[in-house]
């Protein structure tokens, strides 16, 4: 059971987790202006309100295709619209729940150890790119979630629910796997250590996910989503480009996680719960698959996948900074002049990013440039027939807020586009063939398109600028009334 202080310091990071995410989302998130939103969130928050109003878990009414990459996200974000909430608020409602129930997890698992009760989560709330990305309706946080709730079940012996939480993360995100190969490693590890195979999270891992995965293949033809493949495709790059390698050196608790892993292993640490080491083993071989993964695969939309990194570094970072307190007051001389040399470097390393981080949801910026999306998007649902077909390449906002039928030039929620493109087809050939009532260009997809516009019969109906670029909404000559 937890003690009286424990349960007053859950109970104190849920209050910071949703002052700490609230200020933000009025800051710099909805209240800021509909425009401070993710692309890609919308395709899933689209997802979701189909589901909600009884068309299906599509993009287009009648058109099935997996285009979302998290569909768990998708179903979760569904059950509160359904009694009436929007979807973006719903979003980011769970995504602030979801930072909760990780502070008050961080609690469970330091339990014994005070500082790091304290550091974890704190720092957890101050990463500003964690707290970017639960601001702007991705599912990131409910991955984190379900990574770190199928890893702490497992390590207390339930793994049957283990096996439940870890299909849970995969359905939620396809990246899931980076993180759980670490704690498969270790799992399989302890399994031939004991001799015995785990039955018991076998069990759970297939009853969770055979559901989906065979409701998948029989609606949608695959168990891979549409955008996942699409994007794949579209993002070519070099393997072992360095990317991912870039990623990892940039972020200032690089170096106390290494620390922190050091300390997971082997080395001078207060004595943690086996709970807690395997834990913190588990997130120490989150890095290298997380390199593994995307130099492998050439970098592929790395950046996204960076948020459950940062987390895992963060924890890490703070696993280091605990132990060198610890050092500091219990080691013999020599090793407390060593601990107080690291600590300092860890202070000038992360305190200038830590002060920086309570301030961030009050940054000043500028309009992003989602804003052209959105004002498209608004006219487009106010100069345009219900049943108008509209062709782009940014389809979130245009698809979210437009309300209309949408042909996704880049193939991530249109199959038929995916297999042009697969084939080698171009872009200009699929507007020729498909014929939509409205093409929404930005400057880099318009230029390659301009001949096919002028050859079809599109005329410019509307253009929004933006400081860094002008996003073009063209019509059909023949539904302007022109010949």
């Amino acid at each position: 059971m937890a003690s009286r202080g424990e349960i007053a310091w859950m109970a104190g990071a849920v209050v910071l987790a949703f002052a700490s995410r609230l200020v933000y989302c009025f800051q710099r998130g909805l209240g800021a202006g509909l425009d401070h939103l993710y692309d890609d969130a919308l395709i899933t928050l689209r997802y979701s309100r189909n589901l909600t109003d009884g068309l299906g878990l599509v993009y287009n009414p009648g058109e099935l295709c997996l285009g979302t990459s998290s569909p768990l996200y998708a179903l979760l974000i569904a059950l509160p619209a359904a009694v009436g909430l929007d979807p973006l608020w719903s979003a980011v409602l769970f995504n602030i729940g979801c930072d909760a129930a990780i502070c008050v997890l961080l609690v469970y698992l330091c339990r014994g150890l005070p500082l790091l009760q304290a550091l974890a989560p704190g720092a957890f709330l101050l990463q500003s790119n964690i707290l970017y990305w639960s601001g702007t309706g991705m599912e990131f946080s409910l991955l984190v979630l379900l990574g770190w709730g199928a890893v702490a079940l497992f390590a207390a012996g339930r793994h049957g629910w283990a096996g439940v939480v870890a299909a849970a993360a995969l359905i939620c995100r396809l990246d899931a796997p980076i993180f759980l190969a670490g704690f498969a490693l270790l799992a399989l590890a302890a399994a031939w250590r004991e001799r015995r195979i785990p039955w018991r999270f076998l069990g759970g891992f297939a009853a969770a996910s055979a559901p989906w995965w065979l409701y998948a293949f029989a609606t949608y033809g695959h168990l891979v989503p549409l955008s996942a493949r699409a994007r794949y495709l579209l993002y070519q790059s070099d393997p072992w480009g360095g990317q991912a390698v870039a990623v990892l050196a940039g972020s200032v608790w690089l170096l106390p996680a290494a620390l922190g892993a050091f300390f997971a292993w082997r080395g001078p640490a207060p004595t943690p719960t086996p709970r807690l080491s395997f834990f913190l083993r588990v997130l120490s071989l989150h890095p290298l698959f997380f390199l593994l993964a995307y130099e492998a695969s050439g970098g592929r939309i790395y950046r996204r996948y960076q948020v459950a990194l940062d987390a895992s570094l963060v924890v890490l970072g703070c696993w280091a900074l605990a132990v060198l307190v610890d050092q500091l007051r219990q080691a013999p001389q020599a090793r407390r002049v060593l601990a107080s040399a690291a600590l300092t470097a860890c202070a000038l390393l992360l305190g200038r990013p830590s002060a920086v981080a309570l301030l961030y949801p009050f940054k000043e910026i500028g309009t992003p440039g989602n804003s052209v999306h959105y004002r498209a998007a608004r006219w487009i649902s106010e100069n345009s027939p219900p049943d108008a077909l509209l062709a782009a390449g940014n389809v979130g906002y245009l698809g979210y807020f437009a309300g209309r039928t949408i042909f996704d030039l880049n193939g991530l929620v249109s199959p038929r586009a995916f297999e042009a493109l697969a084939r080698g087809d171009s872009r200009a050939s699929l507007l020729a063939a498909v014929k939509p009532e409205l093409v929404a260009l930005a400057p880099e997809e318009l230029e390659p398109l301009r001949q096919a516009l002028a050859d079809n019969g599109y005329v410019l109906a509307e253009k929004f600028c933006h400081p860094d670029l002008c996003y073009h909404v063209f019509k059909c000559a023949r539904d302007a009334g022109g010949s």
